[in-house]
């Protein structure tokens, strides 16, 4: 089972070691701003399709973002 909470988090810093601010990944990926920031807010509302843009946006698997980065 996948760890909604660690998947954010790990989202979250590896758009940081991207320098990808929240605006700017809802305008490249299309998604709208207030539903990422709830999307944050309540990780398992989280679609599985939004979780595989955002790894091939930032060029990782979702292998990655269960690995606990921190």
């Amino acid at each position: 089972m996948v760890d909604c909470n660690r998947v954010i988090k790990n989202i979250v810093l590896y758009m940081n070691d991207r320098d990808i601010t929240n605006k700017k990944l809802c305008e490249d990926l299309g998604f709208n701003t207030a539903t990422w920031s709830n999307r944050k807010r309540n990780p398992k509302s989280l679609q599985l399709s939004e979780i595989q843009a955002i790894c091939n946006y930032l060029c990782i698997s979702l292998a990655d973002l269960e690995i606990k980065k921190l």
